[in-house]
């Protein structure tokens, strides 16, 4: 019954989640091949151009280095075991 007060009135914290690029499969003859075929000749149809650069390259980047977010794991104070947990509750 404590126990179950005691979370009921406690707000959990929130975690930012990670958020990162997966260099995991990532190949740079690939990568570089594949900057050579983007047709950047294209953005100068658009009125911004820096944002007609910015969305190729974006796109080759995510192909070859995804955005991966991760929810980081919570964890304890190093000082809090099983037994101490036990006692609290």
């Amino acid at each position: 019954m404590i126990s179950i007060s005691i979370k009921k009135h406690c707000n959990p914290t929130k975690t930012k989640n990670l958020i990162f690029r997966s260099y995991k499969n990532f190949d740079p003859l690939f990568f570089n091949n594949d900057l050579e075929q983007v047709p950047f000749n294209v953005a100068n149809v658009f009125d911004d151009i820096y944002w007609a650069h910015g969305s190729l390259l974006k796109q080759v980047v995510n192909d070859h280095a995804p955005v991966k977010v991760e929810k980081p794991k919570r964890q304890s104070p190093p000082y809090m075991n099983a037994q101490y947990r036990k006692l609290i509750y």
